[in-house]
């Protein structure tokens, strides 16, 4: 959103693009992505899975060029 807001005010000002290139390409600042993923919930004496489960796991994802 934070992207969004900026490229709609840089068309008319110069300071918010330049603060979009300073925040998104030159820090490189990242942001993440909730995926749900399949994990053991219960395995048997022999280590093998009995039980899937599904759970929310963050995972980082690089930001695109302003």
């Amino acid at each position: 959103r934070f992207r969004n807001c900026l490229k709609k005010v840089s068309s008319n000002s110069s300071i918010t693009h330049l603060i979009g290139r300073i925040y998104f390409d030159f820090l490189g600042s990242r942001c993440f992505v909730f995926t749900k993923e399949k994990y053991c919930v219960e395995r048997s004496w022999w280590g093998k899975c009995r039980t899937y489960g599904t759970q929310l796991t963050a995972k980082i994802k690089l930001q695109e060029c302003y």
